[in-house]
């Protein structure tokens, strides 16, 4: 195998330090799991995402001492923390 062209192209690179790399590193993927939607998927599918706005609720925000929910302020969702489980090997 001929690798004077590409030895040739690196060298040419105007960047200061070396470095060298070797090996695999592994990143397993998390362990998500929701009451009442199961253990998710990566990348989630239509078909969890709907179940788990069945489970959210409208997450609200604060305007002085009220709690308000506005979809035009903030339209989006909240699951509590209670109802997830993080786990894995990560």
């Amino acid at each position: 195998m001929d690798t004077k062209s590409l030895e040739t192209l690196l060298q040419s690179i105007d960047r200061p330090g070396e470095f060298f790399t070797h090996g695999q590193l592994l990143i397993p993927m998390p362990v998500l799991e929701v009451d009442g939607v199961g253990l998710l998927s990566f990348p989630v599918p239509d078909v969890q995402v709907r179940a788990l706005i069945e489970v959210a609720e409208r997450a609200p925000y604060g305007k002085g001492p009220e709690t308000l929910v506005d979809t035009s302020v903030r339209d989006c969702w909240q699951i509590d923390a209670a109802q997830v489980r993080l786990g894995g090997r990560a």
